[in-house]
């Protein structure tokens, strides 16, 4: 029994770490910005073929787009003042 005590210890002090205030979030308005895009895709990459990964893609992207128009910025410009990235996991 002693020896799954440091383990449980350990486990249980990572995700009470985890759910600290650790993360930056963004701060701020788009004020000064014009313009937004999202970052370039890495043409070496494959493209994504699962249908749910496209899917998701597209309901991010589509919210960003939506969300930057609501705000008056101009969206998908090549030389945009805002560049965005996501993270899907």
């Amino acid at each position: 029994m002693k020896s799954l005590t440091f383990p449980v210890l350990a486990a249980l002090s990572l995700v009470l770490a985890a759910c600290g205030p650790g993360i930056d979030l963004p701060k701020g308005t788009s004020k000064g910005y014009t313009s937004a895009r999202l970052t370039h895709h890495n043409p070496n990459l494959p493209p994504v073929a699962d249908p749910t990964q496209r899917a998701i893609h597209g309901m991010i992207q589509n919210s960003l787009r939506q969300q930057f128009s609501a705000k008056g910025l101009a969206y998908g410009a090549a030389n945009a003042d805002l560049v965005v990235a996501y993270l899907v996991i």
